[in-house]
This record gives C-alpha cells, sequence and structure tokens, in this order.
C-alpha cells in the first residue's frame, strides 16, 4: 500500500493557515506539525501530564515576569520563532521588549520549553538544532514535565553549547544572561511533582 506525497506548503501558506486554525502547529521543512503534548500517532495524552505542561509554563511565565517586568526584556508566551524557513513556537521565550515593541521579528535571548518523553526527541533534536542558529540565543532551558529536572545550555561561544543538569526541589535554574532564577520550589508549584 503506497500513501500519496506530501504536498509542500510554502511558509505565506503556513502563515495563512495559521491565523484561522482552531488549534496551534509549527512549520518545518514544507509541512505543519498540530502542537501537541504528544506527537506520536496513537499516543495517549495523560491529563497529569498536560495538566503539568500547563502549570509549568504558567509558573515559568510569572516567575520570570516578576523579576523582569522593571528592565529591559518581554516574557513572550508561544511567540512565532522564524529561523530560516521554519516557524517554531516555543513554550516561552525571552526578548529585548523594544524589539518586540517596535513589531522586529523576535530574536529571544533566552528559550524555554516544557519537556515530557512525547516531546523530549524533538525539544533536544531538531528544534534544538534551529534554535542554536538564532544569533541572539543566549540560553536553552528544557523543564520536565514528568520529573523534577532541567536541562540548560549556555552559549559559550559561537557554536559551542555548554550543558548543566538541575534535579530536585532545592534547585534553582540561575539565568545568567538576565540575571534571574527560576526556584524548583516556585515553578513546580501546584503541579503533581510539587
Amino acid at each position: 500500500m503506497s500513501t500519496a506525497p506530501k504536498r509542500y506548503i510554502t511558509p505565506e501558506e503556513y502563515l495563512e493557515m495559521e491565523r484561522t486554525a482552531p488549534f496551534r502547529s509549527e512549520y518545518f521543512e514544507g509541512q505543519m506539525y498540530p502542537m501537541h503534548l504528544s506527537r506520536r500517532p496513537g499516543d495517549p495524552v495523560m491529563a497529569d501530564s498536560a495538566h503539568d505542561h500547563l502549570i509549568l509554563g504558567t509558573n515559568v511565565l510569572s516567575e520570570l515576569g516578576d523579576q523582569l517586568k522593571s528592565r529591559n526584556y518581554l516574557v513572550v508566551p508561544e511567540a512565532k520563532i522564524q529561523v530560516g524557513q521554519e516557524t517554531i513556537t516555543p513554550d516561552v521565550c525571552v526578548v529585548h521588549d523594544e524589539e518586540h515593541l517596535n513589531g522586529r521579528r523576535e530574536q529571544p535571548v533566552v528559550i524555554i520549553e516544557i519537556t515530557s518523553g512525547a516531546t523530549q526527541s524533538e525539544d533536544y533534536g531538531w528544534k534544538f538544532n534551529l534554535y542554536r542558529r538564532i544569533e541572539s540565543l543566549q540560553e536553552y532551558i528544557l523543564v520536565d514535565s514528568e520529573r523534577v529536572y532541567a536541562d540548560v545550555f549556555q552559549r559559550c561561544a559561537k557554536q559551542d553549547w555548554l550543558m548543566g543538569t538541575h534535579e530536585g526541589h532545592d534547585e534553582e535554574i540561575f539565568i545568567a544572561p538576565l540575571e534571574c532564577k527560576l526556584p524548583f520550589s516556585r515553578i513546580y508549584k501546584g503541579t503533581n511533582l510539587e
């Protein structure tokens, strides 16, 4: 049994379809991919995982927003970031506020993804490969929604990244380019992992 080849979608077509779509999606190599917590066909989306993903994202937004409110940064949920011809929607990104308010293309300083077993291969794989091409990006943080754990990738040189791991309720992530902290006790508050 053969399957029909998928039609290539141009970046312009993607943006037009995304404006009226009932769900969010990302654009990669001429295809649209719905934004679901579980990407593999047939994988169930667990209610606890979905709940924890939303709570973690909200807590990260709130914590960063509080710490950066009097500084020149803006914390943006689900911003559309264009890297070459691809469009990716990270859970949270931090940009310089004047850039965002002047309508210029988003150039994130920090990107945070809330990850799970179903999305790890994407978050650590092709997404990180694209994110590394963003010259303004200084840190890429992956917060796990299934355990109290995070990996932090810091840019050391143009193409070199240093990875740090944080695990346990007493941990906190220091985000050097923003000079702020994400304490696990706060970002995991209200989740099933609290």
